[in-house]
């Protein structure tokens, strides 16, 4: 990550969201999405990570068309750290 300021960073699988608050917090991306499948890890995150331009919305990471309000071209940089070898169709995510 040699410089993500002015660009848009998202996370798929950000779980209870450390990896997306950290890198948003070092790096300073314009804007930083963390996508979890889980209602509950979403809300979860939304109250324990108050960081500046950080926001976290439910997703499926097999099935983007349903993140309508993330743009196909809008996305500079997309992580996946732990959570790709649960997915029940990786061919999915990986379109």
């Amino acid at each position: 990550f040699k410089s993500l300021e002015g660009k848009t960073l998202v996370e798929v699988g950000s779980g209870r969201g450390g990896g997306i608050s950290f890198l948003s917090r070092v790096f300073k991306p314009k804007k930083s999405i963390g996508i979890d499948f889980s209602h509950n890890q979403v809300e979860f995150c939304k109250k324990r990570h108050l960081v500046s331009k950080l926001e976290f919305i439910q997703g499926d990471a097999e099935s983007f068309s349903s993140l309508s309000d993330i743009g196909p071209d809008s996305v500079d940089c997309l992580i996946n750290v732990e959570s790709s070898h649960c997915y029940g169709d990786i061919d999915n995510f990986f379109r």
